[in-house]
């Protein structure tokens, strides 16, 4: 039965998943041929083996295209015909976008599911499109791919090279929706040529990253040498706090979903069980129980799997805890007091999210404020809002923050506008600094 249910699953994302056989850059409101490296893809589930089907063959693109792409980008910028349309007018067209990419989600949904792995899940990307829309249209003053095109700049995308071709999907989208050609660029290609190109470029004045904390770095270094705005999402080891009076069931289920949703594959994954030592015991009997049963949904499978994994007796500076796996690998230690337990959770680099499962609210809002996180949870995790910030709050898990009204002011630059209304007369008299007449004039 179970063989069946994940079977069921692929057959159905296959189903809806209708690829053509190649893809190329969105370009000035079109796709292209690209002239790059040819990159082929394959289904993880069936893995990289001889003769096992492509699902399509991406072509990068080349070094001129991208210097084309941001040339048309800047003079689409230029034009005004998007960055000086009203806010109103803006989310308008957004509105649009996300009626578009929500009726062809299920579809893009199966995209990622096979070129990724995930399970299918709807995504939940349209509520950003409308946040952000609604946010355009009552915040006029603040003149990510939604965020960067409501504040009315032109957004260059540069996907991953393992699962590009939903994101390039959304090129035809936003151009149906009304979105102009050259307001949203999509660039596929690998890092170290597509993307080191694009952040290296001194027209790009806003770069946005989702990635590895070296990676981070290293972007870092180039957008800092152009002095472009940065903010960057990166690595996370999110720690799971379970306190001795938490419905201990609950705190399981939820430190499994914290764990392994998306095969653990998430920076904000739960990854450090912390548990009070006199509940750990029960707690690993209910956990390796919630987890025989999720492997009894995996079914069978030749690609790339890797199971739900639980490592005891761990301690910090171990590599395993100290290094973001991103995977369904979880370590659990014991903790004998409060304060122990924020110190454990403290001692990493990262500091992107955090859950505490506890029945005492007090307790709850006492350790989530001590807890170095950008993003905590109390008896849940993962939920998230387009309104809500999120990033981290150390080196390790990066700088800035996506969604909400912060976002938006990271997309803008302000300016200062200065209007002496005064009459001429006093004008003449008040502020003529090298007037033949001593006057305490004014400076400043």
């Amino acid at each position: 039965m179970a063989s069946r249910t994940a079977l069921s699953f692929t057959a159905a994302a296959i189903e809806l998943a209708r690829f053509k056989s190649s893809y190329g850059p969105w370009i000035a409101g079109r796709e292209v041929e690209g002239l790059g490296e040819p990159i082929p893809l394959y289904p993880p589930h069936q893995g990289l083996h001889a003769g096992k089907p492509l699902l399509a063959t991406v072509h990068s693109a080349s070094s001129q295209q991208l210097v084309g792409a941001l040339s048309y980008a800047q003079k689409t910028f230029d034009s005004g015909i998007w960055s000086r349309r009203s806010a109103n007018e803006r989310a308008d067209v957004l509105s649009a976008f996300a009626q578009g990419l929500a009726e062809r989600l299920p579809e893009l949904v199966a995209w990622e599911s096979l070129q990724t792995g995930r399970t299918v899940k709807l995504a939940r990307l349209p509520e950003w499109l409308e946040y952000f829309s609604a946010v355009a249209r009552t915040h006029e003053d603040y003149a990510l791919l939604s965020v960067g095109l409501a504040a009315g700049n032109s957004v260059v995308v540069k996907p991953s090279e393992l699962a590009p071709l939903s994101v390039l999907e959304l090129g035809s989208i936003a151009k149906d929706a009304g979105v102009p050609d050259g307001v949203l660029s999509i660039l596929p290609g690998r890092g170290g040529s597509v993307g080191k190109g694009l952040i290296s470029s001194p027209l790009v004045r806003k770069v946005d990253l989702t990635g590895g904390t070296e990676t981070g770095r290293r972007i870092g270094g180039i957008a800092g040498a152009n002095l472009a705005s940065y903010t960057a999402e990166l690595g996370g080891k999110a720690p799971v706090i379970v306190f001795d009076d938490a419905n201990l069931q609950s705190a399981v289920n939820g430190c499994a979903f914290a764990a392994f949703i998306a095969s653990g594959q998430t920076c904000v994954a739960g990854t450090r069980f912390l548990v009070r030592r006199i509940v750990l015991e029960p707690f690993l009997e209910y956990l390796q129980a919630k987890i025989f049963y999720i492997q009894s949904m995996m079914g069978q499978s030749e690609g790339y799997f890797y199971p739900p994994t639980v490592v005891i007796d761990v301690k910090p500076g171990m590599r395993v805890w100290n290094e973001e796996l991103f995977g369904p690998v979880v370590v659990v230690t014991p903790f004998d007091s409060e304060g122990e337990a924020i110190e454990l959770a403290n001692t990493s680099e990262f500091g992107l999210g955090a859950g505490i499962w506890t029945k005492n609210g007090a307790k709850g809002l006492r350790v989530a404020e001590q807890v170095y996180a950008g993003i905590c949870w109390i008896n849940t995790h993962h939920r998230n809002s387009p309104s809500s910030p999120w990033g981290g709050t150390t080196a390790g898990s990066g700088l800035g923050r996506e969604n909400g009204l912060e976002a938006y002011k990271a997309y803008t630059q302000s300016k200062s506008l200065i209007i002496d209304y005064a009459d001429e007369s006093v004008a003449r008299t008040a502020e003529d600094w090298f007037g033949d007449v001593l006057r305490d004039v004014r400076y400043g």
